[in-house]
């Protein structure tokens, strides 16, 4: 998969939320905490705090692929119920 990020543009899918099955992501598609929520929701936090050995365009790219990887499971896993 070749995909080429320069900056994060989240579509509020709200499906890393539900990865995660954040208490804090509401029944409309909103963070409740957004203004708070942790560093891990806040893409240029996360990337010096928890992968400062990849570059912004690597942890972009990666952040990328871990959002279709999930969201494509997320699909299927509605398809097979």
């Amino acid at each position: 998969m070749d995909i080429k990020v320069k900056e994060w543009k989240c579509d509020n899918c709200g499906c890393c939320c539900r990865t995660k099955k954040c208490t804090h992501y509401t029944k409309d598609g909103k963070c409740d905490i957004y203004e708070t929520r942790p560093d891990e929701c806040r893409t240029n936090v996360a990337h010096k705090k928890f992968r400062p050995d990849l570059t912004w365009e690597q942890f972009l790219e990666l952040s990328k692929m871990y959002c279709v990887f999930i969201n494509q499971i997320e699909k299927f896993n509605r398809r097979v119920k």
